[in-house]
């Protein structure tokens, strides 16, 4: 649920998306530094993280709510008061494409462009990669849901999105949609899944 908005500057604007961490807080990324934003006080306060390549996707998971951070190749896990100390590295095959949590923030989801495409499984209690799916692509955003996992990709000119048994992987379905889909979003009554086609500039 977003908290509030804020404007940004040019720089800003083009890091990557940001996860909420809690009620109070908002987090998202600025070079290799933990930018946390106050929605009362729209103040920000930066914490400096190691000097590993910039991440480009975060998620908060598991029991302690711990920061996941995607890097080239490799997912970093950070802990304590401030999400600034380094508990663990997980190396990943492949180009980090999405990465995204259960709704009960057990698991948490590393799309993989490679060969082949895969959807690593992260159990966020052990903080070890527990499996990995086979994926019909190169994933562009990730929607897991209960026992399945929405998956929305780009097959040629077509943009389409599959529905995979989590346990799996196996294709339970599939619809196509806009060109270039980056995003997905169930709806709150949860019947629909909302696309968004940055190629097509449609949902």
């Amino acid at each position: 649920q977003r908290v509030t908005e804020w404007t940004l500057g040019e720089e800003e604007a083009h890091r990557p998306k940001s996860f909420p961490r809690d009620a109070d807080i908002q987090t998202c990324w600025d070079a290799n530094f933990l930018m946390n934003l106050a929605p009362d006080t729209h103040a920000a306060d930066y914490t400096s993280l190691d000097d590993g390549p910039r991440p480009n996707w975060i998620c908060f998971a598991g029991p302690k709510n711990e920061l996941y951070a995607a890097r080239p190749g490799t997912v970093s896990v950070y802990g304590g008061a401030y999400g600034d100390t380094l508990l663990a590295n997980l190396s990943l095959r492949g180009v980090i494409t999405e990465l995204c949590t259960t709704v009960d923030r057990r698991w948490v989801l590393a799309g993989l462009m490679g060969t082949p495409c895969q959807i690593a499984l992260i159990d966020s209690a052990t903080r070890q990669v527990s499996s990995s799916l086979p994926c019909p692509g190169p994933p562009a955003a990730l929607l897991p849901h209960g026992d399945v996992i929405y998956v929305a990709l780009q097959e040629g000119g077509q943009g389409r999105v599959y529905k995979l048994d989590f346990a799996s992987g196996r294709v339970l379905g599939k619809a196509s949609v806009g060109v270039a889909p980056t995003g997905l979003a169930l709806s709150g009554d949860g019947r629909l899944i909302y696309c968004v086609n940055s190629g097509s500039a449609s949902l």
